[in-house]
């Protein structure tokens, strides 16, 4: 709290070459940056992040005070549970069972659905059942159904 600004750009200038935590370092920064307003905003992009990831490491960062986070669970960890009502019950599992991120992010969202990828030849062999003519007339009813018998092949 009794750093100047200078102080803040040249911490600013070591986050952005930092190795560890830098999410961790590039939010808490930000968030210490406040008090300098529009002043340290111009510096922002000097921290190597595109605005977006910026704004989501200052989110978690403001939700998680260095007093609360768990040196044993990356930032990663953190920013998958930061919009849970029971964030912290979360990351005490993922600390107790050593769970990695992707495990977490399955504990608490599910198991995506696998997609199926088609070739290109698949494409066009399940697409030769539909006739130009039917196309031409019908076209959102026909791609409707083709869409519908790949969901169900």
């Amino acid at each position: 709290e009794e750093f100047t600004f200078e102080d803040w750009v040249d911490i600013a200038g070591q986050v952005a070459s930092a190795q560890k935590n830098r999410q961790w370092w590039a939010g808490d920064l930000v968030l210490a940056g406040e008090r300098f307003g529009e002043r340290a905003t111009q510096f922002w992009n000097d921290l190597g992040y595109k605005w977006e990831s910026l704004s989501n490491a200052v989110r978690v960062c403001r939700r998680f005070p260095r007093e609360v986070r768990n040196p044993n669970l990356t930032f990663s960890h953190f920013a998958v549970v930061y919009k849970q009502d029971d964030a912290e019950w979360w990351l005490d599992r993922a600390d107790e069972l050593a769970l990695t991120v992707a495990d977490l992010r399955r504990e608490i969202f599910g198991a995506k659905p696998k997609v199926v990828k088609w070739t290109l030849d698949e494409l066009r062999e399940r697409a030769e059942g539909f006739t130009a003519h039917a196309v031409r007339n019908h076209g959102k009813k026909y791609l409707a159904a083709f869409l519908d018998g790949l969901e169900q092949a």
